[in-house]
Parts: C-alpha cells; structure tokens; sequence
C-alpha cells in the first residue's frame, strides 16, 4: 500500500520519529508546478518545447521510424539533508504511467533513468538543445503488457537513483536532475507518464529518500516577531540578544494581527525600526532570504515607484555606496533589490508583473537571492516571480538593517503603512517547498498528514494482502478474515465505475480513488469497524478526516472511529450514508462530535453514549458500520492535521514547526519504512 505522510501542495514531508537509535525517516518530494521542473523532448518536432503538456513522453522508435522522445525530471534537494550525521539509504523515483502502446514491436519496454550532466531549462528545453547525459542508466524498470495500440493505464514505475541523489547532495556532481529514456530504443513502443502538470496531484513524479540520522536545525540568521519579546532575537555564536532592533524613528504600535499581534507602521509619522548595530550577522554577502507577515493600507499599495514602502532591508544612501538587500513594495508590487558594490548602477531587482495585494488583507512575502542563478519572489507560498541575475555576491552594507523604512541621507524615507510582524532573514537561499511550507506552518493551515490508497489488484476480489488494516465485526469484536480471495470477509477489489470525484470543500487535495477499495464483501446486518494503528496522530493537530465511500444502501453509514492513547475508542456521531462512490465525506473536527465505542478484539463491539474524547496521541484510526445491509467499500482515507511549533522535533525540508505524526513500531508493528 502506498503511504504519503505531510504532504503539502505536492510537496510531501516524510515520517521521521522510530525508536532505534539509527532510525530510518523519510522525506519524499512530490511535485506541484513550480515546485522542480519536467519536461519533454521529442524528435518529430526537434524545435517544439513542450513545457506545460500534463504528460512526460518516451518513444522508443514510434511507427517504424527513428522519432524517439525522452523526457526530463529535476527534484530541489532538501538542504537538511546535507547535514552531517545523516546518511542517505535509498532514493526511489516513481512515475505514474499514463498510457501505453506498440506498433508491431516488443511488448515490454525497458525504461531507464540516467543522470542528466548539462543545466536544462524547463521552458526552453527541445530535442535539439537537449542536455548531455550519463551513457549508461543509474537504473530501470520493465513495462511488460504492452498492448499494440495507444491504450490508458494506471501503473506506477520505479527507479533507484540513490548513487545520483547520493552525489547530488554531497555535490559531488550538480543536480541537473534525470533523464527517462527507452533503453531497448528499437522495440517501437509509446510510453506516457504524468507530468508536473498533472491535474490530480497524487498522479505528479515522485522522488522518496529514506535517511539515517538527525538533521541539525539550521534556522534564520534573525528574526522580529511582535508577539513575544524573547523572539525579538539575533542568533550568534554567543546566544541570542533581545534589543535585536530598536524604534529609529517615530513610534511604531502594536495591534492585533492574525492569531496575535503585529507592528503598525504609519507612513504619515514614517514609523521605522532599525537595527541597536550593525550586527555581523546580518552583514550577508551571498544568498538571501528576507520574509515577513504584512497587512498593507491602501497608502502602501498606492505610493509611487520613486517612493518604495520598505518592508525589511539593509538598503540605504549617505554615500552613495551603503546599498545591500532590501524587501519593499513598488506600485502595489512586492520587489526585492540587491546591490553588488553598494551603488545604484551595479545592482539588481526582480517585481511582480502585475500587483495582487490588497489593501488589509494579510500575506505572507519572501525575497529570494540566489547568487548567480536567480531571484525569486513569493506571495503566501507561492512563486509570483523569477528572473536570472548574473550578480554573484551582495555589498557588505555599513548600515544596519531597517523594518518600516529606510536611512536615506540623514533621515528615514520609504515608511511602510500598515502592519508588519515575524521578519525573518536567512543567510542562505530557501528553497520552494521551505518557503512553502513556512507559510502554511505560520498560516495555520492544516495540511495532508495520512493518506491510504487501496490499489487495485486485478479483476477479481483479491486478498487484504497487508496486516495496516483490520476488520471486526458482530457484538463479540469477531475478526474478519483477510486472506481469502473472492467474496471474502475484507479484500481488495479493483475499481467498477469510472470519473473521479469532484467535490467542493475545504480541502481541495484528494486522491485518485478509481483503482481500488477496501471490500466488506460479507455485510449481514451487523456491526463492523475497520481500522489501522500504524500511525500515530496528535488529537489537537487534527482538522479532518476524509474518505471515499460507497454502501448498499441510502440507510447504511459510516462513522469515522479513532482510538486514543492505545485504549478508549470513539466513533463520530455523524454518520455518513450514500451509495454514490463520487462523493468525498469529511469529518470536521471542529464541530465533530462522539460516541464511547465499545471495542474489546474477540470481547465487544458496540456504540455507547455521548462522550468526549480527552486530548491526547491517536493511536488508531478508521470507520465503522451500524448493521450494514449487503456491502461497505471505501478508499482514500485521509488526515488533515494543523501544524504547530510546540511539537517541533526535527526540521524537515527547512519546516519550521512540524505535525507529530509517526509510524509506529512497538509491539511488533512495522518498522519504519517499510
């Protein structure tokens, strides 16, 4: 069964507490668009770029002649995972293959992935500028059962690259990512994988890296948050120093803001902090990285360009050389700047194209300087701008870093209007899914913690053949049997109807859910619950469980159950009904409410009364059925969970808080990774 642990638009942070001392995580990648690059290159049309097509095509030697295609893949690698200590164990790539066809050649296709040795770009990549590559493949995989005309398929391929992720992280070689390519090239055969750009999310290529080790926690250089004077820090060598900034002029305030306070600038009083010095740590000369939580007022988005807002920056004039890094506003446009050699000549900027920020409305803003590659802008998340710069390092500015405004010949100019909260500068260049993933971590979205997708496993009803779900049922807690195939008490089966849902809700991300289900194939009016205690969940992180289902009948239901602490068990007092596989239930925690589950394996199953569940660590999860008429099916159960920095344990992918939510391994259950 495929397990996705804390996926974040596409981007997917991997289970990371076990016991053992050289524990076994993960963190496995999953592209959403912007998050790497793909791309393909086809010979029949050697001038044509095909960035944005959903589809990742290889021809070996389509329709008797030499038209290959090849296409390209390129994973950011996580920089926690360059720490010392931990070591990589295996890297797997996995692409979802779409369709598939021969043209009177071979019925099995040899695919091969090799390591791609030249720099590619995704929107200017052809057959004819192709990238250079390893002549021999890292690794392959066999499609076999190709039938002989373009036919759809739903199988997921796998490659281990771990020498290239290997040698990629410990740059040995730089990351120019993969090739995928027709190994046996003469066996006339169109293979189609989806791409970046794949509608679903859950079909997008993979790239899972199982480590050993700790990553070593490797924060901002600075950080000013209104809410709490102990965060109003620099980090140094000798600890941390709370007169971290200083009001320079006028009076900025306090107000609240999001779920705390802020600071409230005024451009008519020109309220600016500035730094107590100039704080070596702060005097960056290579990559940076500045955010902040802003809330503009219509002053700030309407200030002409010869008057930018400052947002934070190491950015003035008394000489005409104290120019270094700033983050501001121009024409209601987020724009960052840097300066080489302090002037106004030698320096660069990168500006949305076109303003998107509204007057009162909160976002999360980040500047990115990425020496000699690119500057990148973000808004809540998201990439709204990139440009290449061929500047290689920043001016070491004498002046000291400013929030609000700028020191401009003798005074400050460029105030900021509004509120400003949680600035923070990094002396290193944040990747897409660390800038991702901060937003959603202070935003306090929830996030996709546990997803199952049951598979299917050919035509007929097959076994369970997993021990992460388990079956009871009747009033004496009987377990149901999950090795027999055919109409067996709890199997796989493959998938009857066709579409995919479409629901409308809250949470947009959800599974592909037409390959498989888990089959109750012996309901006989009574009571069953399904489950898995694999995991391990917070109860005060969690906003929702979702799932796909089908019944019987209109009058059967489902409820969602939950173990708690190992012992007591509850089921939702909602109930779930329909026999319309196209619907996605979802259990909202917030308004969710219980029943004692009276649940002792081989002793008791049944409901009891109204109850509330204690806060405390879910230990197992699933649904369960009162008197189910004929059948119960369903898939793609998921955990939506929230994100807090109080069970921050380890950064993953840059994150700055993380979902406690673990694989567990005592008593015999699975080991990490399985």
């Amino acid at each position: 069964m495929k397990k996705t642990l804390i996926a974040l638009c596409g981007i997917v942070v991997g289970s990371w507490m076990c016991a053992a001392p050289a524990r076994s995580s993960t963190i496995t990648l999953q592209y959403d668009d912007g998050a790497g690059i793909d791309v393909s290159a086809h010979a029949y049309r050697p001038d044509d770029n095909y960035d944005g097509d959903d589809n990742l095509y290889l021809y070996s030697n389509e329709g008797g002649v030499s038209n290959p295609a090849t296409s390209y893949l390129r994973f950011v690698m996580p920089w926690c995972l360059r720490d010392a200590g931990v070591s990589v164990q295996l890297a797997e790539l996995r692409a979802n293959l779409y369709s598939y066809g021969n043209w009177g050649g071979s019925t099995t296709a040899v695919v091969g992935a090799a390591g791609v040795t030249q720099a590619w770009e995704e929107k200017t990549l052809t057959w004819n500028n192709k990238p250079a590559t390893d002549a021999t493949s890292t690794a392959t995989d066999s499609v076999s059962g190709i039938p002989g005309s373009v036919t759809p398929t739903d199988q997921w391929c796998q490659w281990d690259v771990t020498p290239l992720v290997k040698d990629w992280l410990g740059d040995v070689r730089p990351n120019h990512g993969v090739v995928l390519r027709c190994d046996n090239p003469n066996n006339r055969n169109q293979l189609s994988y989806h791409a970046s750009e794949a509608t679903d999310p859950a079909d997008r290529p993979i790239l899972e890296i199982e480590y050993t080790g700790t990553p070593i926690r490797q924060p901002e250089v600075a950080r000013y948050d209104w809410e709490q004077t102990d965060f109003r820090e620099i980090h140094d060598k000798v600890g941390l120093n709370d007169s971290f900034l200083v009001a320079a002029n006028g009076s900025p305030g306090q107000v609240a803001f999001r779920d705390g306070t802020g600071g409230l600038f005024s451009r008519s009083t020109e309220d600016v902090l500035a730094g107590a010095t100039d704080w070596n740590e702060l005097k960056i000369t290579g990559a940076v990285t500045l955010s902040a939580w802003i809330q503009p007022d219509s002053s700030t988005l309407g200030a002409s360009s010869y008057d930018n807002p400052t947002i934070v920056g190491k950015y003035g004039n008394t000489t005409g050389t104290e120019r270094a890094y700033v983050l501001n506003i121009d024409d209601g446009k987020l724009v960052m700047t840097v300066s080489a050699d302090g002037t106004s000549t030698n320096y660069q900027t990168v500006s949305q194209d076109v303003a998107t920020m509204s007057a009162g409305g909160a976002y999360h803003v980040a500047g990115v300087f990425r020496p000699g590659q690119n500057m990148e802008l973000y808004i809540n998340g998201s990439s709204v701008k990139t440009d290449s710069t061929a500047l290689a390092s920043i001016h070491d500015s004498p002046l000291p870093l400013t929030v609000g405004g700028m020191y401009w010949s003798g005074s400050y100019l460029n105030a900021f209007g509004g509120v400003i909260d949680d600035v923070r500068i990094y002396d290193r260049a944040l990747e897409d899914p660390e800038v991702r993933w901060s937003y959603h971590v202070d935003a306090h979205d929830p996030v996709l913690a546990y997803r199952e997708i049951f598979p299917s496993n050919g035509s007929n009803l097959t076994p369970l053949d997993t021990a992460d779900w388990k079956g009871y049922m009747g009033s004496t807690g009987t377990e149901l049997d999950t090795s027999v195939a055919g109409w067996s008490e709890l199997c796989i089966s493959p998938y009857e109807g066709g579409g995919s849902a479409n629901p409308v809700n809250s949470h947009p991300a959800y599974a592909q859910h037409d390959v498989g289900y888990l089959y109750n194939g012996r309901a006989t009016k009574t009571n069953y619950l399904y489950y898995t205690d694999e995991f391990e969940i917070l109860t005060g992180q969690v906003d929702a469980f979702c799932w796909n289902q089908s019944l019987s009948t209109e009058t059967d239901v489902f409820r969602a159950v939950l173990q708690i602490d190992g012992t007591d068990w509850y089921a939702s007092e909602q109930t779930f009904s329909g026999s319309d596989w196209e619907v996605l239930r979802i259990l909202d925690f917030d308004t969710a409410n219980w029943l004692a589950l009276n649940f002792v394996p081989g002793t008791s199953l049944s409901l009891g009364g109204s109850v509330a569940p204690p806060d405390g660590l879910i230990t197992a999860f699933g649904l369960y059925n009162d008197n189910m008429t004929t059948y119960g099916r369903f898939d793609n159960f998921q955990i939506w969970a929230v994100p807090e920095p109080s069970t921050l344990l380890l950064l993953a992918i840059g994150a700055l808080a993380a979902v406690m939510f673990r694989r567990r391994t005592d008593g015999g259950r699975k080991a990490c990774l399985q």
